[in-house]
């Protein structure tokens, strides 16, 4: 592709691409995002969905995000803490969510100040 032509691709989707997007993320089949907060010191990951398998995404690592159905669910959760020395990672607390077509969910976590859990919480759409 041509430099002209990118640039033609750019400006195009920035005149169309925003009146278009969907305000709602959400796959074909009805199911929402439910995504783990990340930050440059943190992660927030999916270990299990209403007792399922674990949710490997690579290796031995669990994931960040689940597209879930509508209705009730359980999320067991974990936590990726993240130091110049390296990584610790703690186990979370069990989330349980009501998802609604819409926009996605967000996990959001903190160290308890035991220093031994992860303390997790529900951020629902706006």
């Amino acid at each position: 592709m041509t430099r002209k032509s990118l640039l033609a691709v750019c400006l195009a989707a920035g005149v169309f691409g925003c009146a278009t997007l969907p305000q709602q993320i959400a796959k074909a089949d009805g199911r929402v995002l439910v995504q783990g907060s990340k930050s440059s010191s943190r992660r927030v990951l999916i270990r299990t969905v209403d007792g399922g398998g674990l949710l490997w995404v690579g290796g031995y690592q669990l994931g960040n995000e689940a597209w879930l159905s509508p209705g009730p669910h359980k999320i067991e959760t974990m936590c990726e803490f993240l130091y110049s020395w390296g990584t610790k990672i703690l186990p979370g607390n069990t989330v349980d969510i009501d998802v609604e077509q819409g926009e996605p969910y967000y996990l959001d976590g903190a160290m308890g100040g035991d220093g031994k859990q992860c303390e997790v919480r529900l951020r629902e759409p706006a």
